[in-house]
């Protein structure tokens, strides 16, 4: 199973996503992506980036714990952010009609496959 596998595997097999990428937190570089291309991968990986700063700091500062999903909500749908270990994360796209307890579920399984192919070809 590779990463781009993987994505693509969950853009396909769940309703309602639009597209999904890893990429790296320090500097917000595409490791890999399922988005369509009508949508700005540099400009996703910067704002993942930026999140998953913000989200950290917040978990920290007022949770004393570390971040494991961000999620934004608007009337479209959904962006959510999963760490993947301390370097990575991976951005989920999703239409407004997505069920969320399936999104979740979803994402964690790819998750898992992702650290796993991580863990194996040590790309960080």
């Amino acid at each position: 199973m590779t990463i781009k596998k993987a994505l693509m595997d969950l853009n396909t097999n769940t309703p309602n996503i639009i597209g999904a990428a890893v990429i790296r937190i320090d500097d917000g570089s595409i490791i890999s992506s399922s988005i369509h291309k009508k949508y700005n991968e540099d400009l996703i990986g910067c704002m993942t980036s930026s999140m998953m700063g913000i989200g950290e700091r917040i978990a920290a500062e007022l949770m004393h714990s570390e971040v494991d999903r961000i999620y934004v909500q608007s009337p479209n749908g959904y962006v959510i952010v999963n760490d993947i270990g301390k370097d990575n994360a991976l951005i989920v796209l999703t239409s407004k009609d997505v069920r969320l307890g399936l999104i979740f579920f979803e994402i964690q399984k790819t998750k898992t496959e992702i650290e796993q192919y991580l863990k194996t070809n040590e790309l960080n």
